[in-house]
Formats: C-alpha cells, structure tokens, sequence
C-alpha cells in the first residue's frame, strides 16, 4: 500500500497495452477500485460501487476483474476508445470462501480469461502448502510410453 496524503493506494496493476493503470483507494471511506492513464497523468474513472479491491486486467485488455464490497468476483467490460469508458458490470462468482488478501490480489487470471487461480483454505490446516508440477505434459507422455 501507498500513502498519499491522506488516503492508501494499492493493488495496482498495468493494462495489457500499457496506458492504463488500475488500482484501489479508500479516498471514499471505503476501498474502491479506480483507472486513470498511465504512464502519463490524467483524470481518474471510478470503477467500482459499494467497495472494490484486487483488480487484475484480462490479458485481452478488455475486462478489469476486481473483488465487490461483498466478496464476490466481479468482472466489468471495457469500452474500446482512446477514452477509458466502463461498459457493464456483472458477479461472476462469491469469493469469500478463497484467500484474499485486500491489499493485493492473491488470485490470477488464465490467458483465456475465463478462468481464475485462487488459493482456498483448508479447515483445519495450520500450514498452506502449495505444490506446482512443471511440464506435466511432458512427464505424462513419459509415464505412457512405459
């Protein structure tokens, strides 16, 4: 988190092209999630209604994902231009049963932007493990030909 003045900045993540930046700012009294031009300086847009944290563009550019006051998975689309615009917003899915952060997204986006990695806990667990296979593709081909 940033302090500026006498606000915290956060989260923030760089659109795929480059020339916005979103993030999130309890200037309101709340977290909510803003947009404005990047690198160079300019008006903000806000996104988000009723609290907003985490937002994460979609590798096309043209969706921001970000988490609503009520811990739900949000989506909002993106209208083409030279002007950042906001089209529709809808609930993906609820989040709160996932590990979130508030501050920072703990959470990714795959490249086909339709589907998410997020952590869960689990009841019970006093420690997180986290295991990641690499080239399984080619470890399963390997397994087949035996």
């Amino acid at each position: 988190m940033v302090r500026e003045s006498t606000w915290l900045d956060g989260s923030p993540d760089v659109s795929p092209d480059g020339k916005w930046l979103a993030y999130q700012s309890d200037e309101t009294g709340q977290m909510e999630v803003y947009v404005r031009p990047y690198p160079e300086p300019g008006a903000k847009v806000s996104v988000s209604l009723h609290g907003g944290t985490e937002p994460v563009w979609a590798h096309s550019g043209r969706e921001l994902f970000y988490l609503n006051g009520r811990q739900e998975m949000v989506t909002t689309q993106i209208r083409p231009g030279s002007a950042f615009a906001v089209g529709e917003t809808r609930i993906l899915f609820p989040a709160s049963s996932y590990t979130l952060a508030g501050n920072y997204p703990l959470y990714d986006v795959a490249p086909d932007d339709r589907r998410f990695l997020m952590v869960r806990g689990v009841a019970g667990a006093t420690e997180t493990e986290l295991i990641l296979t690499e080239n399984w593709f080619e470890e399963l081909k390997a397994r087949a030909q035996r």
